[in-house]
């Protein structure tokens, strides 16, 4: 997988006396969800980051006279106790930062993220402190002077599958990065075991293909299984995929359907059952199909190829 590095945001933080409790639970899932796919570490001083109504972190999580739920505040505790930290061997970040209608004054992890995205995947794990920074924000220091650059602020789950398809892209990973990675970026999609090696079936080179093929998984995985649910007839289903999803896909004609050998060529197995994954999304016009199924409400990719013969 391509090496990320999630770093939880000071400034959600700072800003924790006047979440929700959904909001903490929120920021909890968001963590679960990054922990389970990179790196995640905090700052050695956010402990000490002041925390509304108290001086710091520290206070606010562990005084007995907290507003918020106990047991919440000391789980929330826990997580980022055991994290890995940064520090003073990463430099000194400028600790203001502004996403141009949105600024803060404690938030070193925005500049470090800021110092590292152009090499590496680096994004922000943040409460939903902020109503401007979330999501791809381009945040610059606040003083105007200083490196800027676009850094995602991740606030819900939704954000981490669009920071991680977007990086498979900007950091042009590799098949097998995106194969390590596809849980994360597609995770309502069920891929065959098989279907990563067989990239190099695609016409044209990996460096063409990719983003293509990550804007196409990318629309499957977000609409295919509701889109299929809803609609039962197949032109309302490519209608609906085109228009919604950018999903250029339809089932075989009727004469791939009298071929008996053509369809097997169409079979791929998931978890020991065969699937015969027909409908096909175009990354071009004349070439380069994702053959793919929906079986039970799941989404199932089991074929890359230029062409299937029909």
């Amino acid at each position: 997988m391509i090496p990320a590095t999630f770093v939880v945001a000071e400034h959600g933080l700072a800003r924790l006396g006047t979440c929700t409790e959904e909001a903490v639970h929120q920021f909890l899932d968001v963590l679960d969800a990054a922990e389970a796919s990179a790196r995640v570490v905090a700052w050695e001083e956010v402990f000490s980051v002041p925390t509304d109504p108290f001086p710091t972190l520290s206070d606010f999580l562990y005084r007995p006279d907290s507003p918020m739920d106990r047991d919440l505040r000391l789980l929330l505790g826990r997580r980022i106790e055991r994290m890995s930290f940064w520090g003073a061997a990463e430099g000194s970040p400028e600790l203001e930062w502004t996403d141009g209608d949105d600024g803060v004054d404690i938030a070193p992890s925005i500049g470090l993220c800021v110092s590292r995205v152009g090499a590496e995947p680096w994004a922000l794990l943040s409460l939903a402190a902020s109503p401007s920074i979330a999501g791809l924000c381009q945040m610059r220091p606040l003083g105007g002077t200083g490196s800027a650059a676009a850094v995602w602020c991740v606030v819900e789950i939704d954000h981490l599958t669009a920071f991680w398809r977007d990086s498979l892209t900007r950091y042009e990973a590799t098949p097998t990065e995106m194969s390590a990675a596809s849980a994360a970026a597609f995770p309502r999609t069920h891929f065959a075991p098989e279907v990563w090696t067989q990239t190099n079936r695609f016409e044209g080179s990996w460096r063409d293909v990719r983003e293509r093929l990550v804007e196409v998984l990318s629309g499957l995985d977000d609409g295919a299984a509701a889109v299929f649910a809803v609609e039962s007839q197949n032109d309302m289903r490519a209608r609906v995929m085109s228009a919604a999803y950018g999903v250029d896909c339809s089932p075989e004609s009727p004469n791939t359907h009298r071929n008996a050998t053509a369809m097997r060529r169409r079979e791929a197995e998931f978890d020991g059952i065969v699937h015969v994954c027909e409908w096909h999304a175009k990354l071009e016009p004349h070439q380069n199909r994702v053959h793919f199924a929906v079986a039970e409400g799941r989404l199932l990719v089991g074929i890359f190829a230029k062409h299937l013969p029909t």
